[in-house]
């Protein structure tokens, strides 16, 4: 997982899952924004 991008109380990480063997099987991506609410 690696974190691309954080400002302005939003972020974006990006994943990826291999193999033992080092194949590419998959990746993920995901947006998130934190907010204080009183």
């Amino acid at each position: 997982m690696e974190s691309t991008s954080a400002s302005s109380a939003r972020g974006f990480v990006r994943g990826e899952f291999y193999t033992q063997d080092g194949a590419l099987v998959a990746s993920t991506v995901q947006e998130g924004v934190m907010r204080n609410h009183n």
